[in-house]
């Protein structure tokens, strides 16, 4: 008896019988072939997601070379340069599924998770860098905790506040001022490309604070253009606390390095950004809760924009239900390869929503 596997008649696999028509399945391709399709997914819940499928998937969802794949350029050094200190890794252990081993070499696939949690530089720790939930794309802050503020440290007119949906634990508030100016020099790490970069401010609950007319938004890289803007808001275009708004200065560009004429194949520089925002004029302001400057890749403004028309509950749901695949710790406790051999499929930390699709 003939045994169908498909209903498309290209596609129909056979069992017995001298030239049987053999059929080829995505689940036949090679594991390096699943990984490139699993690559074009986009994001890392899409990619967890497929582990519920079959075997074949799982196994290449748990591949290095899937994750290698969805790095972006340069992160991987990233990681291997900014690893987490003993002292941090012990601490946040009860928070985060994995907190890689500073002298043990990283695999595409831990560095891909230790980027998705974030970590800040090891040379400053005001510069933070991650991935992006809803892009993949790496996105690096600069905490305004590690700017000069004029006036700063006067508490008659700015005061030290704990933040709330920030990568930061600190922000500054403006209680009073007439006027205001911070500016400061982030040395980061990034690999060549165009960047946006954004103030992400918000309003204090009591306040209603928007930007008068001539503030001013300055930003340039060392070696490279000058960006200048102005920024004009009215008091309800900023949002209130605990939400953010980032209002966007200009873009930047940062070139390979040159050698002899030549550009090097660099992943990734060491750059300094240099940034003011200030304004002199309009009356004494208050209400103004800074975060610092966002620094993202111009092709993850793209992705975001081409979601702009999604429900906001839709993308809060999202943020809450981000699948992440296993840790080696943690596929080990599972079974690992021997589990699989027993017939358990494998497990990986996915949205209930997702796991109810298969109910």
């Amino acid at each position: 008896m003939a045994t169908t596997w498909a209903s498309d008649p290209r596609t129909t696999r056979r069992r017995g019988g001298v030239g049987a028509e053999i059929g080829t399945r995505i689940t036949d391709l090679p594991e390096a072939l699943l990984c490139e399709v699993l690559r074009r997914l986009g994001t890392a819940s899409d990619v967890c997601r497929t582990a519920t499928v079959c075997w074949s998937f799982a196994s290449a969802v748990r591949s290095n070379l899937t994750w290698a794949l969805q790095l972006p350029p340069g992160c991987h050094r990233l990681c291997q340069s900014n690893p987490p200190s003993s002292s941090s890794s012990s601490s946040a252990a009860s928070s985060s599924s994995f907190y890689p081993d500073p002298t043990s070499s990283l695999s595409s696939r831990a560095c891909y998770m230790y980027l998705f949690s974030g970590f800040p530089d090891s040379k400053c720790s005001h510069v933070h860098y991650r991935l992006e939930r809803s892009t993949g794309a790496l996105q690096t802050s600069v905490s305004v905790m590690g700017m000069s503020v004029a006036w700063g440290n006067n508490s008659r007119y700015w005061k030290r506040i704990p933040l709330e949906g920030s990568v930061f634990k600190e922000g500054m508030e403006l209680l009073s001022v007439c006027w205001f100016e911070i500016t400061g020099t982030a040395t980061c790490s990034l690999p060549p490309g165009r960047y946006t970069c954004a103030w992400r401010l918000s309003r204090s609950r009591g306040g209603d604070y928007g930007f008068p007319d001539h503030t001013e938004a300055t930003v340039s890289v060392e070696g490279g253009a000058f960006i200048q803007g102005y920024i004009s808001t009215g008091e309800h275009d900023i949002a209130r606390y605990p939400e953010w708004s980032e209002l966007r200065v200009g873009t930047i560009e940062i070139a390979a390095a040159e050698e002899d004429g030549e550009k090097e194949d660099n992943e990734l520089l060491s750059v300094a950004i240099k940034f003011r925002l200030f304004n002199f004029e309009g009356g004494w302001r208050y209400g103004m809760i800074v975060d610092g400057l966002v620094i993202r890749p111009v092709i993850m403004m793209a992705k975001a924009n081409q979601t702009e028309g999604r429900n906001e509950e839709e993308e809060r749901k999202e943020d809450d239900s981000v699948a992440e695949p296993l840790s080696d710790e943690e596929e080990e406790e599972e079974g690992g390869e021997g589990g699989r051999r027993g017939g358990q499929m494998p497990s990986f930390k996915l949205p209930i929503r997702t796991l109810q699709l298969f109910n």
